[in-house]
């Protein structure tokens, strides 16, 4: 799938998360990154950002401030149950953790098994070589389909 970033469907929260992305382009931007990628996999029960990359070396000086949401569980005497709360707060990262941070909240919000069972991955793509930044996000998982006599494994994009 492929968002023309500045034309992104805004209805969808499912794509939420893109709209963090706009210190982590202006940040690129100003350090001279065209490309940015970050690669995902997962199988079992776990799945994890592999690396991210760039088209060329960034610095850890390179620091974005963003937004970041925590959620706290806090205990409700007077309902005697748990309840979450989210707060917000602003945090300096690297742009490589801020990179890690958006894709894992847009894996989060995507709705797709991608690392239970037979696992998934995909990656996060983010061009900024024309005029208007482009990023892709492919996630993919796998199923297994039983046959009397064999298994197959078969890779499903979204």
């Amino acid at each position: 799938m492929t968002i023309n970033y500045m034309a992104r469907v805004a209805e969808d929260s499912c794509w939420e998360p893109i709209g963090k992305l706009n210190p982590i382009l202006h940040k690129m931007r100003t350090w001279g990154v065209n490309e940015a990628r970050v690669r995902f996999y997962g199988g079992g029960d776990s799945g994890q950002i592999e690396e991210v990359t760039f088209d060329k070396n960034v610095p850890s000086s390179c620091t974005v401030k963003m937004e970041i949401e925590r959620r706290e569980h806090i205990w409700v005497e007077e309902t005697q149950s748990y309840k979450y709360e989210i707060k917000k707060e602003r945090e300096e990262k690297t742009l490589e953790d801020a990179l890690e941070h958006v894709t894992y909240e847009l894996l989060d919000d995507c709705g797709v098994d991608w690392y239970n069972n037979e696992g998934g991955g995909g990656h996060l793509y983010v061009d900024l070589k024309g005029d208007e930044p482009t990023v892709e996000f492919h996630v993919y998982y796998n199923v297994i389909e039983s046959h009397t006599g064999h298994e197959t494994i078969v890779g499903v994009e979204l």
